[in-house]
């Protein structure tokens, strides 16, 4: 009954991020015979531990930590549908999984009917984890889309709010949020010469750029036809700038088959604890718009423009579709 409740309390998560660390602490909450816990994703040729739990707690950590080489024998195992068993060691393959996922735990004296439950749970959690990526992420691209990026945004305003009331009493302050709107220059000239299937190779392969670019812990969304939005997390405004920048460079200069060069604009604005989320929207989609209309493929900080008194804080375009 225990184990039915921690199910049904993962099935109430709303984004894969919590339901993998839901489905951690429930494991270790539940089965007295696991001792150790790790989930393994599959990123640049190699196996890195995303999230851990052992001695009752969690850990995930921003940057990725490379696996054991036993880890690295047990997901491969896992992954070829071979025996993944070592010693108290036994390894999951995470279906439909992208990128690739391994489930590993130690598990010391699991009788049969515990290796049933576990398998079950496991089952369960993996199939919600699917149907909340149906429901999140844009079908062409991969990528988070607009009904997943309000729920980040009010994620990341309470973040704020919550850092503004406690950085004084912290020895090391977090640095805020960002949120950027990136819009792909010229881009109905694309579909109008070349057609829709290729404008949405492009549009695929940008996205990809951006998972290639930004870190494991910033979101990446398809907010409709060529505009993405980004939410870069905790970085002090000089990083964010030199990233998008970054960014904005390397997209300039990758050669699209038949196109050549394509450039993008970028509007980015501050995610601050007294706003809302149309205000940071609008914010950075005014700061986006200013971009386009002085010469395209430029990053223009929203904060940068008011400072400098070439935007009225008070003004809106009314350009943006909100939710």
């Amino acid at each position: 009954m225990q184990i039915l409740e921690a199910v049904e309390s993962i099935s109430r998560q709303r984004s894969i991020e919590t339901v993998e660390l839901a489905l951690l602490q429930t494991l270790g909450d539940n089965f007295s015979e696991i001792t150790e816990a790790e989930l393994l994703t599959y990123e640049l040729d190699q196996w890195w531990i995303s999230i851990s739990w052992a001695e009752g707690r969690l850990q995930n950590s921003k940057a990725l930590q490379p696996a054991s080489d036993i880890h690295k024998r047990l997901a491969d195992a896992a992954m070829a549908n071979t025996e993944a068993h070592d010693q108290d060691f036994q390894a999951f393959k995470l279906e439909h999984q992208e990128p690739a996922q391994v489930l590993i735990l130690r598990a010391i004296n699991l009788d049969e009917a515990g290796q049933r439950a576990l398998a079950s749970v496991i089952k369960i959690v993996e199939n919600f984890s699917q149907l909340l990526r149906e429901k999140n992420c844009d079908r062409l691209t991969g990528l988070l889309n607009r009904h997943q990026l309000e729920e980040s945004i009010l994620h990341a305003l309470s973040v704020a709010q919550e850092s503004e009331q406690h950085n004084a009493q912290r020895r090391h302050a977090r640095h805020p949020d960002w949120l950027a709107i990136l819009d792909i220059d010229h881009f109905k000239q694309v579909n109008d010469i070349f057609g829709h299937l290729f404008g949405d190779e492009v549009l695929l392969r940008v996205s990809q750029l951006m998972v290639d670019c930004f870190r494991r812990e910033d979101k990446l969304f398809r907010y409709g036809g060529e505009e993405f939005v980004l939410i870069l997390m905790d970085l002090p405004q000089h990083e964010a700038e030199i990233v998008l920048e970054r960014f904005r460079e390397r997209m300039a200069k990758n050669i699209f088959p038949q196109l050549g060069h394509i450039t993008l604009s970028i509007g980015f604005t501050r995610i601050a604890a007294q706003g809302s989320d149309s205000a940071v929207l609008g914010e950075a989609d005014r700061a986006l718009y200013w971009a386009k209309q002085h010469g395209r493929n430029r990053c223009i900080n929203y904060a940068a423009l008011v400072e400098q008194g070439q935007l009225d804080a008070h003004a809106t375009n009314g350009s943006i579709d909100l939710f």
